[in-house]
């Protein structure tokens, strides 16, 4: 890997080595300063931190996992539902419980009606947020004052799912970091999202932590026994939540590129200079390995370029994007070309992985349209018109569905998005 050159730009160090690293950067550092409501404006995450220039040769491949049986769906419900409970394909939402300037609030019975008896238009919605309200990590939920009451929430989240959907409280965003560095801030965590998901009746969480929420430690060198306390707490916390609920506790992880594709080519524990290159991967793998990850929908949006499999390094906003980087989470790779078995990602099973876009260009960068979107999902899920060979020819016919931010904007455009995903999906 070639050296980092500290540099002085305007009297703040800044990591360069290459021009497109040092536009990285910049996009980053103007994220970070954005305020709250323009980040909530756009999508609740930052833009990619800068990526070392290194070339690595790419993962082999590793045998398909077959997806689970699957059952009829009770009433109410929609197709047949596999070994999670939910349906086999999904369009999941991120909804706004929060009014902006553009993206006006919606409340979750107005999202969309059934378009057809039995089935909903988004199969999860995903409430966002429940946030950190002090030092001690804490968690707070308070429904939007589009709402009479907390009461008219709940009843609101109770519609929803006799409509077969399930609904969950998303938590993190872009407003603070969620740093679970300690026993105290652990337990302080799970007693609270655990009030939140009794008092409201959700179906599970949302992990969207961003920012500083999760870092490496020096000599955190194996991924299958991580070491550093945010990423050991982050893991202790969501298998304490599924222990709580059940075995059909909804965990869905919507992290950004930066820490988890990245880790391809720069990972934090292996002396690149942001420590959060590649944090989740642990987290991913661990839960993938126990059986508690449901969902996993990386945001392929607001997003730098980054290497994929074949070492070619795109950039979003292309369906070749979306591809590539869906296709490293199915596949897995080692982790900077490394050989050691402590540092390959396993990758996951196609039935827990969705596409996570944005639902109009204004919702955050990296935007595709419909036409785009359909051609990434037939290319990974059938090995049709791809622009670049998969690492399996023939697709990835489990491929579950596809993620957005969000559902308020998507209505604001008409429903253009989910109108067109939605019979994307139930075509296959």
């Amino acid at each position: 890997m070639e050296a980092w050159l500290l540099v002085n730009l305007g009297g703040a160090n800044v990591l360069k080595s290459k021009l497109p690293v040092l536009v990285s950067f910049l996009l980053l550092l103007a994220c970070e300063s954005s305020t709250n409501s323009q980040q909530k404006a756009k999508a609740y995450s930052g833009n990619q931190r800068p990526l070392p220039p290194a070339p690595v040769k790419s993962a082999s491949a590793k045998p398909v996992i077959k997806k689970p049986s699957v059952k009829p769906a009770a009433a109410g419900e929609s197709d047949l539902l596999l070994a999670d409970g939910l349906p086999e394909r999904l369009l999941i939402g991120f909804w706004q419980n929060f009014d902006t300037s553009t993206a006006k609030f919606v409340k979750l019975s107005e999202v969309a009606p059934p378009v057809s008896a039995g089935k909903a238009k988004w199969d999860i919605i995903s409430v966002a947020f429940a946030e950190s309200i002090d030092a001690n990590h804490n968690i707070g939920f308070k429904p939007f004052s589009g709402y009479a009451s907390d009461q008219a929430f709940k009843d609101d989240v109770k519609k929803v799912q006799a409509q077969g959907q399930k609904v969950l409280i998303a938590i993190g965003g872009g407003s603070g970091p969620i740093t679970l560095d300690n026993d105290i801030k652990t337990t302080n965590f799970v007693n609270s999202v655990s009030k939140i998901i009794t008092d409201f009746g959700f179906n599970g969480v949302e992990i969207d932590f961003a920012g500083q929420s999760v870092f490496f430690e020096d000599g955190d060198t194996d991924i299958n026994a991580p070491t550093s306390p945010t990423i050991v707490n982050t893991i202790k916390a969501l298998n304490d939540l599924r222990l709580r609920f059940g075995k059909n506790f909804v965990i869905s992880l919507s992290p950004e590129t930066f820490f988890v594709q990245t880790g391809f080519e720069a990972y934090g524990a292996l002396g690149n200079p942001d420590k959060r290159a590649g944090a989740f991967l642990p987290i991913i793998q661990a839960l993938n390995k126990n059986g508690n990850l449901t969902l996993l929908h990386v945001q392929n949006y607001n997003s730098g370029p980054v290497m994929g499999l074949d070492e070619v390094t795109r950039a979003a906003g292309t369906a070749e994007f979306t591809i590539s980087m869906v296709e490293m989470l199915i596949q897995g790779f080692a982790i900077t070309n490394n050989t050691d078995p402590k540092l390959r990602f396993d990758g996951v099973s196609a039935e827990k992985v969705a596409l996570g876009l944005p639902a109009t260009a204004d919702a955050g960068s990296g935007f595709i349209t419909n036409a785009e979107t359909k051609k990434a999902f037939l290319c990974l899920q059938k090995g049709q018109s791809c622009p670049f060979p998969l690492k399996n020819v023939a697709g990835y016919s489990d491929l579950r569905g596809i993620m957005s931010w969000n559902i308020n904007w998507d209505t604001l455009e008409n429903r253009e998005f989910s109108d067109a995903q939605r019979t994307l999906l139930d075509s296959l």
